[in-house]
């Protein structure tokens, strides 16, 4: 065997043990999924100079492209959107810089991409473009570049659909669940605030916490979040002023507004539940989108949940959406997986 595809198929080998690891270990989480399609597009992928790959490799590396696309695609719709609704918000935030980036370096692997005809110009303008520089040589090192990035976005878009059906799926089983008798506590995830008043993907968390409140008969409701709204309220006190309003005494509620993000919510309301000594099984109220991440934290932090979803106002933008929240768990995955696409073009 040739030494170059002595180390591809090494690297396959190694991305599919990992992959299968992380699956074995938590098959719910999407982003295990992801060796294993990164070593089938790492097998099919031919180097810069050009290979004889056998026909299924090639077979099957198609088939995550094809797979891919789509899924890429909704994912920089779901970015567009977020980034023009920050700057109409004028709500900007650190990981729309990320938004950002993700969408120049797509804009250049899809220019190197016409530029090398391995994709149609898309626009009037990118043809007159590639016809003025098709003189020009591209280096070895940008020819595989471009090719890395371009199979990134066939990595993400095929992680976008596993994510969609592993959130959607478990959204889905949630709701059919049957629920605990008596809970030892219900504990109400945050969500925005706007001029004074819950946004609608808050008020369901609202409505469906005191639903279960009046179902169940617990005792503790435990509102740990700490963010501040336009208003400066936080979303704590509204939350807390909605229950009350559906008939929770105030005696019933713990407030906790340090928690910024859904894990310091969990971290915090395990402190809350100890100082009160409340036991049992906890019930968490959330969206159907966020019910999956929910669920992966509270095992993490080995607290014995059932996650409660309520219906989401638009919930294909908050799905993915909260992908890109989700991929943060693991932020290292798609960047190491695009260098050893590149490494195995470049000396593979």
């Amino acid at each position: 065997m040739d030494a170059s595809f002595a180390i591809r198929y090494a690297a396959c080998a190694a991305l599919a043990a990992t992959g299968a690891l992380g699956v074995r270990r938590e098959p719910a989480g999407f982003v295990h999924w992801l060796p294993l399609a990164s070593a089938v597009l790492v097998a099919g992928a031919a180097p810069v100079g050009g290979a004889a790959l056998p026909a299924w490799i090639a077979g099957a590396s198609g088939v995550v492209w094809a797979i891919g696309v789509p899924g890429a695609c909704l994912g920089l719709v779901a970015l567009v959107a977020d980034v023009v609704l920050a700057l109409v918000r004028r709500r900007w935030r650190p990981q729309h810089f990320l938004d950002v980036a993700i969408l120049v370096a797509t804009a250049v692997s899809w220019a190197c991409a016409q530029r090398l005809g391995w994709m149609p110009p898309l626009t009037p303008w990118d043809a007159g473009v590639a016809a003025a520089a098709s003189a020009a040589p591209i280096a070895r090192p940008a020819v595989a570049l471009a090719w890395a990035l371009l199979g990134l976005q066939a990595l993400t878009g095929v992680s976008i659909w596993l994510f969609l059906g592993f959130t959607w799926g478990y959204a889905w089983l949630a709701h059919r669940r049957a629920r605990s008798a008596r809970y030892g506590a219900i504990v109400v995830l945050g969500a925005a605030v706007r001029n004074g008043r819950p946004v609608p993907l808050l008020q369901r968390r609202i409505d469906r916490a005191a639903q279960l409140w009046r179902s169940t008969g617990t005792d503790t409701l435990v509102i740990p979040t700490g963010r501040e709204s336009q208003d400066d309220q936080t979303e704590a006190d509204a939350i807390r002023d909605g229950l009350m309003r559906e008939g929770v005494p105030a005696r019933s509620i713990a407030c906790e507004r340090r928690a910024t993000s859904t894990r310091e919510n969990l971290l915090f309301s395990q402190e809350i539940m100890g100082q009160r000594g409340v036991c049992g099984r906890v019930a968490v109220v959330t969206n159907d989108f966020h019910a999956l991440r929910t669920r992966l934290l509270a095992r993490s932090l080995g607290m014995d949940v059932d996650v409660v979803p309520c219906p989401t106002p638009s919930p294909l933008y908050a799905t993915v959406r909260e992908y890109y929240a989700n991929l943060m768990r693991h932020p290292w995955t798609l960047p190491l997986a695009g260098a050893l696409l590149w490494a195995v073009l470049m000396y593979g």
